[in-house]
């Protein structure tokens, strides 16, 4: 009768090891699973209502490397993007790993920050999500003249 070896590492410690290796950005060996890592980067971060803005989405690996083909679904809370007139925008991450889009904020939107939602997705990684980015919006000086003077 042959007796049985015992493992050298439990199945406890291999999913510890699996879990650290993926924090790391490693993909998981036999498991096919990568990081994807997504950076919102918005530009000009301050503006005044009824102006626009830049909104880059940067997606890359655990390695860092950029990633190519990400679907990426943004969601504003606030204004609309050029692109559609719509809130919503899906969009897939170019060559160097870029999602960009121009937001336009409403004329009317109160100053203080205007927040963006960001989901994305790619087969094979896994990753954080959602991911929030911000624009100020800034109070032009301007008293509204509806309210009194304060004479």
């Amino acid at each position: 009768m042959k007796q049985r070896r015992k493992p050298l590492i439990s199945p406890k410690a291999r999913l510890g090891l699996g879990m650290l290796a993926l924090s790391l950005g490693f993909p998981l060996a036999g498991y096919g699973v990568g990081i994807l890592v997504i950076n919102p980067k918005i530009v000009p971060e301050r503006i005044a209502a009824g102006e626009k803005a830049t909104l880059t989405i940067e997606s890359r690996d655990g390695f860092q490397k950029p990633l190519i083909g990400v679907i990426v679904k943004v969601t504003a809370h606030t204004g609309y993007f050029e692109a559609n007139h719509k809130k919503i925008i899906l969009g897939v991450t170019d060559d160097r790993g870029l999602f960009q889009v121009l937001w336009h904020s409403d004329s009317g939107t109160a100053a203080g920050p205007q927040e963006f939602t960001i989901l994305a997705s790619k087969s094979g990684y896994i990753g954080k999500y959602p991911v929030t980015a911000r624009v100020i919006v800034e109070d032009d000086g301007n008293e509204d003249p509806r309210l009194p003077s304060g004479r």
